[in-house]
């Protein structure tokens, strides 16, 4: 049993993490609607689970079915107030389990600085309620208990470890490598285990999966009408993604100390060299972005921040230990300035935040919510419209419309697809802000080769510019509303 001092130590530092977590990142924060929308989604998912109608509406995120329930009932039961509190929870706990690592890696002041810097460089996640939250902790916390507890906590690590996909489906090839590692070792005891594990999460996956999207052609955002065009010379794209990505948390310090936990390690210190597992999910999102045109985002490489900010602040440490530089248990004044100096950048975003008023809501957010308002379009009817401002709708109204479909899916489908679906609409709201993902302004976002010729897209330009009705695959498309916000048109059948 743990010693009274220990529990109290331990309540007392949550305690302390969680009120930071909630004052520096979360004050000012209003609510569901300043969740990024990736979170949104899972919520609107979570509306169409009870609507066989409204399946395949929306397909923009790939659907994470544990995020799809924790933040579907929040938002059904519950208010923002509550989902404050979970995320500041989320967000000390992701934290605390960094700080962790790194302090078993390299002593308490390691544990400290891994503290320190996690919360001020996931402060943006924590607002955002992003998968990641969930998906770090479960995922690191997995390999700790995993390996490194007693024997008895191994079966936890495990469950841990197959809970990471349900937020995260890049999480299985880390749990792959484990599986490998225990085949390779003929553990067969522990590969069944895991195998077995693994294949009923892969499961629970594939059921939400269906009941959401039921065509496995929409099982990813591919399908969504986002499909960027060719990148140009690769080598200058990937290059400026990839240091877009690491930039959001200052590239020189992320990757600092991301090279020095690997080669840390991997050369010195191999009894942590497990935690490598840990940058399989980043490896899964180059292959994507090399072989099958996916995108390299920001909020992708959280494994690979988290891993330099617990395995590489504790490998830091912990050479200056066996450098001399400080004692054993004592305090190395200059590892700490190499890491929380440097680390003041991470709260920048936090301190300006808390000094400005609020921003206003993102555009799709507030096209959203005058979707929600619309009274030209009758309850009942079957919409087609722009895909992020319907994360709102299906989240406040999903009962309002009969069926709803997307521009952005409208956009990709061939010439039968495009009329079967105009044939079972009613009416097209479309959206004229500058947000880059509405449909008017997919050809400079996307670059697709001919799709500045794309017939239906000039058809729109022309009703538009006329402000007169148009013909086009069998049906006619007449304006109701065709202001500087919105296009909004009637879809008749001919003959």
């Amino acid at each position: 049993a743990l010693p009274r001092e220990k529990i109290l130590f331990g309540f007392f530092c949550f305690l302390a993490v969680f009120l930071a977590e909630y004052f520096l990142v979360l004050y000012g924060f209003d609510g569901f609607y300043r969740l990024n929308g990736d979170s949104l989604c899972q919520i609107a998912y979570w509306k169409t689970l009870s609507r066989p109608w409204l399946a395949g509406s929306l397909s923009a995120s790939v659907a994470k079915p544990g995020q799809v329930l924790i933040f579907g009932l929040l938002h059904q039961c519950s208010g923002d107030v509550a989902l404050r509190l979970l995320l500041a929870l989320l967000g000390a706990g992701l934290s605390l389990m960094l700080g962790r690592i790194a302090a078993g890696i390299g002593g308490g002041w390691a544990g400290f600085c891994g503290v320190a810097l996690s919360v001020g460089a996931f402060s943006e996640f924590v607002r955002g309620g992003d998968s990641q939250l969930f998906l770090v902790p479960l995922l690191f916390g997995g390999l700790l208990l995993y390996y490194y507890r007693p024997p008895g906590m191994k079966k936890w690590g495990l469950l841990l470890l197959v809970l990471a996909p349900l937020f995260r489906i890049e999480a299985a090839a880390a749990v792959v490598i484990v599986l490998l590692i225990h085949l390779l070792r003929r553990e067969w005891k522990e590969f069944a285990a895991g195998a077995g594990a693994l294949a009923l999460s892969m499961g629970i996956w594939l059921i939400f999966m269906f009941r959401i999207q039921v065509e496995i052609s929409r099982f990813t955002s591919a399908e969504a009408g986002y499909m960027p065009g060719p990148r140009g010379p690769f080598l200058s794209y990937f290059l400026g993604d990839l240091k877009a990505a690491f930039s959001y948390y200052s590239t020189a310090i992320s990757l600092s100390l991301l090279a020095t936990g690997a080669a840390g390690v991997a050369l010195r210190f191999r009894e942590w060299r497990r935690y490598l597992i840990s940058l399989v999910p980043v490896s899964v999102i180059f292959v994507n972005y090399i072989f099958l045109g996916g995108s390299l985002l920001t909020r992708y490489f959280d494994a690979a921040f988290a891993f330099g900010l617990s395995v590489g602040v504790g490998v830091l440490f912990a050479a200056s230990s066996r450098l001399r530089l400080m004692p054993r248990k004592g305090f190395s004044i200059p590892a700490a300035a190499l890491v929380l100096l440097p680390g003041l950048v991470f709260y920048l975003p936090s301190a300006r935040r808390l000094a400005a008023p609020p921003p206003p809501l993102e555009p799709y957010v507030a096209d959203g919510l005058g979707l929600c308002a619309e009274k030209l379009i009758p309850a009942g009817s079957r919409l087609l419209s722009e895909d992020d401002a319907l994360y709102v709708l299906l989240m406040n109204a999903p009962d309002r419309f009969r069926k709803v479909r997307t521009l952005q899916q409208f956009n990709i489908s061939g010439e039968r697809g495009r009329a079967e679906t105009l044939a079972d609409t009613d009416f097209i709201y479309l959206l004229k802000g500058g947000y880059a993902w509405y449909y008017l302004n997919i050809d400079s976002t996307c670059r697709r080769p001919g799709s500045g010729t794309d017939k239906f897209m000039t058809l729109i330009r022309e009703i538009m510019r006329s402000n007169s009705g148009a013909g086009i695959y069998g049906v006619t498309l007449t304006p109701l509303v065709n202001d500087a916000e919105r296009l909004v048109m009637k879809v008749e059948r001919r003959g």
